[in-house]
């Protein structure tokens, strides 16, 4: 799959935009949609790869190798990048996506991070058990609800309480952040939709403007055309199907 293209800025910036990489990844969203969204919404051209030419047996003949995917490679120096947050923060940071001062850069990792809990909570790190109707109801309310509001409390302390359409003045990470996490979820589960609204109505309405910029729309309706309301994949998802319902 190619990213969306279309950039026609000279100079510096266009040579930014002009970069291509290969996202190596299972075929489902889950952590590859926080890189997709990052590479879409730059404007950026990028393939994506099943991992196996990396992982696992040729993972540590990288140079910086990682534990697992999804591993970026920049296609003009053949450089190898894993791990989700550092992916992101540094295409953020290549294509002008992350805010110029200090502080919203760190709340903008400290966000990507939280997202990265999520996902491990979400699927009780990485399938280590399945779920049941009763575990997930207590995860579903207590600790699923409380990152919600840890994100609403977030988006509280920026530029959204002053009626911005972004929490950084401009559209950045943190914001295609919120797009990748609790869009991705309650796309895959719609029944989630609800709760996200009570927990975190600004990052819920949040989500909803990053969703129908253009590049992010056109990515998704791509990518959803795909994989319907795929989400992790295998038994784990299926465990989270039996629970939730859907």
């Amino acid at each position: 799959m190619v990213g969306a293209g279309g950039d026609t800025r000279s100079g510096p910036a266009a040579e930014r935009h002009a970069m291509t990489y290969e996202l190596h990844y299972w075929d489902l969203p889950f952590r590859g949609i926080f890189v997709e969204l990052v590479l879409a919404e730059a404007g950026a051209d990028w393939t994506r790869h099943s991992p196996g030419a990396i992982y696992p047996d040729h993972r540590l003949e990288r140079a910086a190798p990682g534990m697992a995917p999804p591993f970026l490679v920049d296609t003009a120096t053949g450089r190898t990048l894993s791990q989700m947050p550092a992916i992101v923060f540094h295409l953020a940071g290549r294509h002008g996506l992350l805010p110029q001062d200090e502080w919203p850069r760190a709340l903008s990792l400290k966000l990507v991070l939280d997202a990265n809990d999520v996902l491990e909570g979400i699927t009780r790190c990485g399938g280590m058990a399945m779920w049941t109707a009763g575990d997930w109801q207590d995860f579903r309310t207590g600790r699923l609800a409380e990152w919600m509001r840890i994100f609403e409390g977030v988006a509280r302390g920026t530029a959204l309480e002053e009626g911005a359409d972004w929490m950084f003045g401009d559209l950045s990470l943190a914001d295609l952040t919120v797009c990748a996490l609790w869009g991705m979820m309650i796309h895959a589960f719609p029944l989630l939709r609800a709760d996200l609204e009570t927990h975190a109505p600004t990052i819920a309405a949040l989500n909803d403007r990053v969703a129908v910029r253009p590049r992010i729309a056109e990515f998704l309706e791509t990518q959803r055309a795909r994989h319907g309301r795929g989400y992790c994949g295998g038994q784990i998802e299926a465990s989270l199907r039996d629970v939730i319902g859907t």
